[in-house]
């Protein structure tokens, strides 16, 4: 029994290694890294040393910049549609929307997006408040679990964190956690080495068993349900901030230092501009001297060399330079081709996010059918994700599908599809009907002789 506990002890200890390292890395998200960059002055440097560069702390949140860059699967709105044509089937996914719009979907789907980018797995629960549905989202640094026995990367119930309340005077528990099983939901506080210490159970809505807190990330879960990880990104931040820091204490030290020699240090000699500078007899056979010396600092060696470093890490993120150091485009073709392996990986995220959507509007519809909607559960739900479009010349991207399609390399039914790859080769087909059945329509209104 004694073993059993110092093992859960254990198990809890690392759990809350885990949920700071997360939480350090959402902060690096929004600028808080001088912490990280003092530490890491104090081991490299000796004492002193330290303690004047401590002086000189600069930081650059390259982390915000790239985690935005390539954070792109939701830049264009996702369309969500109840499966079916009947007049219900419309009207469901007509009120479905309204819902969804007024959740602002899309603009918690990007900040997702990042989160997920920056720390792997991101909740979001939809939660009542005044009678209306609002989507909190649930960062890891802030959940617990417990695992299931025959399969680690899913949880019996998962917890999160309820009391922390930073803008308040109000006085909280911070060990208070909301928690959702098949049961339902229920409020626990969790002691010092991860025990329960007591468990309320709460009115909420009933989701027949399921878990209402919907778990989004860009990869398949395997050995636990959180990813254990260090960023990339988030070292390279480290590293550059050091090295900027740097930079800047050698700006300063690289301005002209004077140096006595052979000279009394009691005495109070002329600085700057001087005709004519005397000295007393020398101290012993030391010959006096004054004079400027530049420490000559190669300050634009290394700031081309951080400069370089973060081309260089860019591109292994998959971006362009241009997404560090800018860039002039003649042409969306060129701009688009500089984005090609970053919207790639973006596009292989997708089933990912689709699933997870899936899941979390079906738990949106019976969150709302607590108040006064009536959505039928069994609905199918179709997810369309947006298309990032660079502007190419119209007049040249027809000519080039009219020659494929005149080649006969490609068909009209391949561009359809290309402008939506959501489509599948039916519903293009479906859609080529519609805009030839809206076209003849044109043209019999075009050939209508005008009155005279």
């Amino acid at each position: 029994m004694r073993y059993k506990k110092t093992q859960l002890e254990a198990k809890w200890f690392s759990e809350l290694k885990r949920r700071l390292k997360i939480e350090n890395y959402l902060g690096y998200y929004d600028n808080f890294q001088k912490k990280d960059l003092e530490d890491l002055i104090d081991i490299r440097l000796h004492k002193e040393e330290a303690i004047e560069m401590q002086k000189y702390k600069k930081t650059e949140n390259v982390t915000v910049q790239f985690i935005e860059a390539i954070s792109l699967l939701f830049q264009q709105e996702v369309m969500i549609a109840i499966e079916g044509k009947t007049e219900i089937d419309v009207k469901q996914t007509e009120d479905f929307n309204e819902i969804l719009d007024s959740l602002l979907f899309n603009a918690t789907m990007q900040d997702v997006n990042k989160k997920v980018n920056l720390s792997k797995d991101v909740g979001i629960i939809p939660q009542i408040r005044e009678g209306k549905i609002f989507l909190d989202i649930v960062t890891s640094d802030q959940m617990i679990v417990k695992q299931m026995d025959d399969d680690p990367t899913k949880c019996e119930w998962i917890a999160y964190q309820v009391g922390i309340n930073i803008n308040t005077i109000q006085n909280t528990k911070i060990n208070v956690y909301h928690k959702w099983s098949a049961e339902g939901k229920f409020e626990i506080e969790i002691g010092e080495k991860g025990q329960i210490l007591s468990e309320v159970q709460l009115e909420a809505p009933d989701y027949n068993g399921l878990i209402p807190l919907i778990m989004f990330r860009n990869y398949i879960p395997t050995k636990s349900f959180f990813k254990n990880f260090n960023s990339e990104i988030i070292e390279f931040n480290q590293d550059l901030n050091y090295n900027i820091t740097r930079l800047a204490i050698m700006r300063d030290y690289n301005i002209p230092q004077r140096v006595d020699i052979g000279t009394d240090p009691d005495k109070v000699y002329p600085i700057g501009i001087t005709m004519r500078m005397a000295f007393d007899q020398g101290l012993g056979d030391i010959k006096q001297d004054s004079k400027y010396i530049s420490p000559d600092f190669p300050i634009k060696q290394e700031s081309e060399t951080n400069k370089e470093d973060k081309e260089s890490f860019a591109i292994s993120l998959g971006l362009g330079k241009d997404s560090v150091s800018g860039g002039e485009f003649t042409s969306g073709y060129e701009l688009r081709l500089s984005r090609e392996n970053i919207l790639n990986k973006s596009r292989a995220e997708r089933p990912f996010y689709r699933n997870s959507i899936k899941e979390l509007c079906k738990i949106i519809m019976m969150t709302a059918n607590q108040i006064d909607s009536h959505f039928k559960l069994d609905s199918k739900i179709k997810i369309d994700f947006g298309e990032i479009k660079y502007s190419d010349d119209p007049q040249q991207k027809a000519q080039t599908r009219s020659q494929e399609i005149s080649n006969g390399t490609k068909s009209r039914i391949d561009f359809i599809m290309e402008d939506n790859p959501d489509l599948n080769r039916k519903d293009a087909e479906l859609k080529a009907k519609l805009i030839d059945k809206e076209n003849s329509k044109s043209e019999i209104v075009k050939n209508i002789p005008e009155l005279e």
